[in-house]
This record gives C-alpha cells, structure tokens and sequence, in this order.
C-alpha cells in the first residue's frame, strides 16, 4: 500500500502523468475532470 500522499504531492504526480499524456479521462466523472497540459493544447 502507498503512504498517503499530501495535496502537493498528488497534484505533482497528476501533473506528471498528465503531462506523459497517460491519464484516461474516462476515470473521472465528466464535471469532475481537470484542464490538463494536452487538453490546454488541443
């Protein structure tokens, strides 16, 4: 099991698997899904 991460460090790690393009929107919620760096782009 992972410790628990603190705010930061989740948002870091979102950040970079968003970045690495490797997040599936499908997971989130449609109200509930962030503006990611490959969204910004299209």
């Amino acid at each position: 099991r992972e410790p628990a991460l603190t705010l930061a460090e989740l948002r870091q790690r979102l950040i970079h698997f968003s970045a690495k393009d490797s997040i599936n929107m499908a997971w989130f919620p449609k109200d509930q899904q962030v503006l990611t760096p490959n969204l910004v782009a299209t």
